[in-house]
């Protein structure tokens, strides 16, 4: 049976638990379980990018729905990008009454929106790069349950042993999702980290000679 719609998910997860007294709590335990992938997940698929503003009268600027996590913050200054550097938020307090002055941000801080270190002295338009929350209900697919339903099956059945207080079924479905959780983390940091090095043409010609003399051959 194919697992890549929410539709399928739900009938997949009744199916699997043999349970029919427990199938109005289906959307419940993928929601749940849904919940702990959001909160171990980092992928590729789950990076977004959306448009953000500094402002001429606030340092603060809204996070975008379905926020997780920042990865970058780009700021636009004729056109130029320039990476912002993310701190803490004492240390972007700290610069805020060190600063004084409208000017160009460059530091920012995450809390329930985006701090920067300084109110601009113009609007500059930003770009953040994040990872988004999944949200099965709404968008109805993902690449992760595409990719990986076992995650989303395994999550869903870990919280319906939970509600049925079987703790052996539940320490089970936990081992499993936490090795498939670790091993998706594990695949797409190497994909991630799979940069082709590139060397001017020039270079890649072997060349030997003399240090002393400056013959080569």
């Amino acid at each position: 049976m194919s697992i890549s719609t929410y539709s399928e998910l739900t009938a997949s997860v009744s199916n699997w638990m043999h349970r029919s007294d427990l199938v109005s709590m289906v959307p419940d335990f993928i929601q749940l379980g849904e919940v702990m992938l959001n909160r171990d997940l980092r992928l590729a698929s789950m990076e977004n990018v959306s448009t953000i503003n500094t402002s001429i009268t606030d340092r603060f600027a809204t996070l975008p729905t379905g926020f997780l996590e920042a990865i970058d913050l780009a700021l636009y200054s004729d056109s130029y990008p320039q990476v912002l550097t993310q701190v803490p938020l004492s240390e972007i307090n700290f610069r805020s009454i060190a600063t004084g002055s409208l000017a160009l941000p460059h530091f920012y801080a995450v809390t329930s929106n985006i701090v920067f270190d300084t109110i601009s002295d113009q609007v500059y338009p930003c770009a953040l790069r994040y990872y988004k929350k999944l949200d099965i209900t709404t968008d109805l697919t993902n690449s992760v349950l595409t990719n990986s339903p076992d995650l989303y099956l395994n999550s869903a059945f870990l919280y319906a042993s939970i509600y049925t207080k079987d703790d052996q079924r539940a320490a089970e479905f936990r081992a499993l999702l936490s090795e498939g959780i670790k091993t998706e983390n594990r695949k797409d940091a190497r994909n991630k980290g799979k940069a082709m090095l590139l060397v001017e043409p020039g270079l890649r010609r072997r060349i030997a000679g003399d240090i002393f003399t400056g013959e080569s051959w």
